[in-house]
Protein backbone atom coordinates (compact mmCIF):
# COMPACT_ATOMS: atom_id res chain seq x y z
CA UNK A 1 0.00 0.00 0.00
CA UNK A 2 2.75 2.44 1.02
CA UNK A 3 5.15 1.83 -2.03
CA UNK A 4 1.73 2.04 -4.34
CA UNK A 5 1.29 5.48 -2.61
CA UNK A 6 4.58 6.67 -3.18
CA UNK A 7 5.03 5.55 -6.89
CA UNK A 8 1.63 7.21 -7.59
CA UNK A 9 3.21 10.41 -5.75
CA UNK A 10 5.93 10.04 -8.12
CA UNK A 11 4.34 10.05 -11.43
CA UNK A 12 1.74 12.24 -10.17
CA UNK A 13 2.83 14.68 -12.85
CA UNK A 14 1.26 12.35 -15.65
CA UNK A 15 -2.68 13.28 -14.53
CA UNK A 16 -1.60 16.43 -16.15
CA UNK A 17 -1.28 15.14 -19.38
CA UNK A 18 -4.45 14.71 -21.70
CA UNK A 19 -5.04 13.12 -24.84
CA UNK A 20 -6.03 15.66 -27.89
CA UNK A 21 -7.98 15.25 -30.87
CA UNK A 22 -4.88 14.64 -32.90
CA UNK A 23 -4.21 11.45 -30.20
CA UNK A 24 -1.13 13.29 -28.74
CA UNK A 25 -0.94 14.69 -25.52
CA UNK A 26 -1.05 18.08 -24.45
CA UNK A 27 0.01 19.21 -20.78
CA UNK A 28 -2.97 21.27 -18.85
CA UNK A 29 -1.36 21.72 -15.73
CA UNK A 30 0.16 24.87 -13.97
CA UNK A 31 3.21 26.41 -15.22
CA UNK A 32 5.83 28.87 -13.30
CA UNK A 33 7.44 31.97 -14.73
CA UNK A 34 10.72 33.61 -13.94
CA UNK A 35 9.66 37.03 -12.97
CA UNK A 36 13.05 38.75 -13.75
CA UNK A 37 12.31 39.08 -17.21
CA UNK A 38 13.70 36.95 -20.11
CA UNK A 39 16.92 39.40 -20.81
CA UNK A 40 17.96 38.65 -17.15
CA UNK A 41 16.86 34.94 -16.76
CA UNK A 42 18.96 34.33 -19.82
CA UNK A 43 22.16 35.98 -18.59
CA UNK A 44 21.79 34.32 -15.74
CA UNK A 45 21.37 30.70 -17.28
CA UNK A 46 24.52 31.58 -19.47
CA UNK A 47 26.66 32.38 -15.93
CA UNK A 48 24.89 29.27 -14.44
CA UNK A 49 25.63 27.08 -17.15
CA UNK A 50 29.46 28.73 -17.36
CA UNK A 51 30.24 28.00 -13.94
CA UNK A 52 28.70 24.57 -14.01
CA UNK A 53 31.27 23.72 -17.03
CA UNK A 54 33.70 25.04 -15.56
CA UNK A 55 32.89 22.63 -11.78
CA UNK A 56 32.85 20.23 -13.75
CA UNK A 57 35.55 20.32 -16.08
CA UNK A 58 38.04 21.00 -12.97
CA UNK A 59 36.72 18.12 -10.95
CA UNK A 60 36.90 15.92 -13.88
CA UNK A 61 40.76 16.96 -14.90
CA UNK A 62 41.03 16.60 -10.70
CA UNK A 63 40.47 13.09 -11.24
CA UNK A 64 42.74 12.77 -14.06
CA UNK A 65 45.92 13.56 -12.93
CA UNK A 66 47.99 11.65 -10.92
CA UNK A 67 47.94 12.73 -7.51
CA UNK A 68 49.47 10.05 -4.94
CA UNK A 69 46.04 9.98 -2.53
CA UNK A 70 44.03 8.96 -5.04
CA UNK A 71 45.10 5.92 -5.71
CA UNK A 72 44.05 4.05 -2.55
CA UNK A 73 43.26 6.47 -0.11
CA UNK A 74 39.41 6.72 0.81
CA UNK A 75 39.31 9.85 2.56
CA UNK A 76 40.35 11.62 -0.59
CA UNK A 77 38.47 9.39 -3.03
CA UNK A 78 35.31 9.02 -1.35
CA UNK A 79 34.52 12.64 -1.13
CA UNK A 80 35.96 13.03 -4.59
CA UNK A 81 33.24 10.37 -6.04
CA UNK A 82 30.56 12.22 -4.10
CA UNK A 83 31.78 15.77 -5.24
CA UNK A 84 31.68 14.04 -9.06
CA UNK A 85 28.09 12.97 -8.80
CA UNK A 86 26.61 15.88 -7.29
CA UNK A 87 28.43 18.15 -10.06
CA UNK A 88 26.62 16.05 -12.80
CA UNK A 89 23.61 16.02 -10.84
CA UNK A 90 23.67 19.89 -10.83
CA UNK A 91 24.26 20.40 -14.75
CA UNK A 92 21.34 18.11 -15.47
CA UNK A 93 18.80 20.19 -13.50
CA UNK A 94 20.84 23.24 -15.60
CA UNK A 95 19.96 21.32 -18.74
CA UNK A 96 16.32 20.47 -17.71
CA UNK A 97 16.13 24.32 -16.80
CA UNK A 98 17.71 26.04 -19.78
CA UNK A 99 15.60 23.56 -21.85
CA UNK A 100 12.09 24.44 -20.04
CA UNK A 101 13.07 28.02 -20.87
CA UNK A 102 11.35 31.40 -18.68
CA UNK A 103 8.40 29.66 -18.45
CA UNK A 104 8.54 25.91 -16.69
CA UNK A 105 5.78 22.95 -15.99
CA UNK A 106 4.84 22.12 -12.51
CA UNK A 107 7.07 19.29 -12.68
CA UNK A 108 10.16 20.67 -14.27
CA UNK A 109 9.98 23.88 -11.72
CA UNK A 110 9.93 21.58 -8.83
CA UNK A 111 12.87 19.12 -10.41
CA UNK A 112 15.14 21.96 -11.31
CA UNK A 113 14.40 25.31 -9.44
CA UNK A 114 13.68 23.83 -5.72
CA UNK A 115 16.35 21.63 -6.22
CA UNK A 116 19.62 23.59 -7.72
CA UNK A 117 20.44 25.07 -4.92
CA UNK A 118 20.74 21.69 -3.10
CA UNK A 119 22.69 20.13 -5.86
CA UNK A 120 24.34 23.16 -5.87
CA UNK A 121 25.43 23.44 -2.37
CA UNK A 122 26.38 19.81 -2.10
CA UNK A 123 28.84 19.65 -5.05
CA UNK A 124 30.01 22.94 -3.63
CA UNK A 125 30.42 21.05 0.09
CA UNK A 126 32.33 18.03 -1.51
CA UNK A 127 34.60 19.88 -3.83
CA UNK A 128 36.09 21.89 -0.73
CA UNK A 129 36.09 18.47 1.22
CA UNK A 130 38.05 16.38 -1.83
CA UNK A 131 40.32 19.96 -1.73
CA UNK A 132 41.02 20.13 2.28
CA UNK A 133 41.58 16.16 2.01
CA UNK A 134 44.02 16.39 -0.70
CA UNK A 135 45.88 19.12 1.45
CA UNK A 136 45.41 16.89 4.65
CA UNK A 137 47.46 14.33 2.43
CA UNK A 138 49.95 16.24 1.43
CA UNK A 139 50.99 18.10 4.46
CA UNK A 140 50.50 14.23 6.78
CA UNK A 141 52.75 12.94 4.50
CA UNK A 142 55.04 16.02 3.41
CA UNK A 143 56.23 17.77 -0.10
CA UNK A 144 57.29 14.37 -1.62
CA UNK A 145 57.82 13.45 -5.66
CA UNK A 146 53.96 14.23 -5.62
CA UNK A 147 53.30 16.76 -4.06
CA UNK A 148 52.86 19.12 -7.34
CA UNK A 149 50.28 17.29 -7.96
CA UNK A 150 48.20 17.05 -4.98
CA UNK A 151 48.53 20.67 -5.07
CA UNK A 152 47.28 21.13 -8.35
CA UNK A 153 44.42 18.61 -6.75
CA UNK A 154 43.54 21.00 -4.67
CA UNK A 155 43.02 23.90 -6.71
CA UNK A 156 41.47 22.05 -9.19
CA UNK A 157 39.26 20.91 -6.43
CA UNK A 158 38.22 24.80 -4.75
CA UNK A 159 38.03 25.49 -8.26
CA UNK A 160 35.22 23.19 -8.55
CA UNK A 161 33.69 24.32 -5.14
CA UNK A 162 33.75 27.72 -6.59
CA UNK A 163 31.92 27.25 -9.69
CA UNK A 164 29.54 25.24 -7.59
CA UNK A 165 29.23 28.24 -5.27
CA UNK A 166 28.76 30.40 -8.53
CA UNK A 167 25.39 28.24 -9.80
CA UNK A 168 24.26 28.26 -5.79
CA UNK A 169 24.38 32.70 -6.15
CA UNK A 170 22.95 33.06 -9.49
CA UNK A 171 19.98 30.60 -8.85
CA UNK A 172 19.41 32.56 -5.78
CA UNK A 173 18.79 35.76 -7.48
CA UNK A 174 16.08 33.98 -10.12
CA UNK A 175 12.32 34.70 -8.83
CA UNK A 176 9.77 32.52 -9.95
CA UNK A 177 6.10 32.84 -9.53
CA UNK A 178 3.15 30.70 -10.40
CA UNK A 179 1.22 31.82 -13.54
CA UNK A 180 -3.00 32.31 -12.58
CA UNK A 181 -4.06 31.25 -15.81
CA UNK A 182 -2.69 28.14 -18.24
CA UNK A 183 -1.82 30.43 -21.23
CA UNK A 184 -0.83 28.76 -24.68
CA UNK A 185 3.28 28.11 -24.38
CA UNK A 186 5.10 31.79 -25.93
Amino acid sequence: MAEEQKRKKKWAYLEDFHKNSKGGYEYHGKYFRCVNGTEIFMRARRKMVAACVLAFVCTVAAGCIPAPGMTGTFYMILPYVLALVCTVSMGWALVRLSRGGIRLRKYIYEETVKKIPYRAGSAMILNTAAALSGLFFLIWNEMGDGGVWSFIFCVLEGASAAGAFLVLRIAGTLQWQKESTNESAL
